[in-house]
């Protein structure tokens, strides 16, 4: 007589104990895997403006003229980047000449700066509608730009002198997905180039509303006192770094809060 044959498998409860196991695993390895994600991604943020620091010092020294990093916010606002510029970065108030012609000129341009007009032009950029004299007010007049376009050579005044601009001389270095730069608590900042206020004030570096770590050709930074960067994130989380002005380094001041 042959035994009765037996069905290999779980039973309920088997497969029910199997199935608390996997989730306290799960409830065990999320947190700290999440944790893990965060902590690197802020350790990248802090990467990410050492580098930045790094290639402004290089290209200060070898280029010889103060460099620039300034905090920068993608169009669709996911994100800051940090952008190296040079000095004489004129063509970065391209974009704002519209602006620029209408509200501090009042459509004079003989008002215009003496050698923005000349750089934007040989930047490739296209004036519309550029009829009359200088002296007549022409609201007609518009700036077309489609740049940029890097390493300008252009008249200025005096006309034997050409200007040497450098729009962006580096390569956009992002912060992590999530983290941003704090600029209401950030101090020791300063906005190098700031939009003119009159006609007669003309800008050393182009112009934007951003504030800058501004580099000398020593490699050091123009800033009297130690800046302090303030990372944040969406959770309202912060991390505090200071930026040492003689050699460039980052020290934290605080972890996360």
């Amino acid at each position: 007589m042959s035994a009765p044959n037996r069905q290999v498998g779980m039973t309920l409860i088997e497969l029910l104990a199997v199935i608390a196991i996997i989730m306290v695993v799960i409830a065990l390895a999320v947190p700290n895997f999440a944790s893990m994600l965060r902590s690197q991604r802020w350790a990248a943020a802090a990467t990410a403006l050492q580098n930045a620091i790094q290639r402004c010092q290089t290209f200060a020294v070898n280029g010889h003229q103060d460099h620039s990093i300034e905090f920068c916010t993608y169009p669709d606002n996911s994100a800051q980047y940090f952008r190296i510029e040079v000095e004489s970065s004129v063509l970065e108030s391209i974009p704002e000449l519209n602006t620029y012609f209408r509200d501090q000129c009042d459509y004079y341009s003989l008002l215009l700066p003496i050698d923005w007009m000349n750089i934007f032009k040989a930047a490739g950029g296209q004036v519309q509608n550029e009829t009359g004299t200088v002296w007549d007010r022409r609201p007609q007049m518009r700036f077309v730009w489609t740049g940029p376009k890097y390493d300008v050579n252009g008249w200025a005044w005096p006309w034997v002198h050409r200007v040497k601009d450098n729009f962006k001389v580096g390569e956009d270095i992002a912060l992590p997905y999530s983290i941003t730069v704090d600029n209401s608590t950030s101090t020791n900042l300063i906005n190098y180039d700031k939009p003119p206020q009159t006609t007669l004030d003309i800008p050393q570096y182009g112009w934007d509303y951003t504030r800058d770590l501004r580099f000398s050709l020593t490699g050091t930074l123009v800033q009297a006192q130690n800046p302090e960067i303030v990372l944040m994130n969406t959770m309202g989380e912060h991390m505090r770094l200071q930026v040492l002005r003689s050699t460039g380094q980052l020290r934290k001041l605080s972890g996360l809060d």
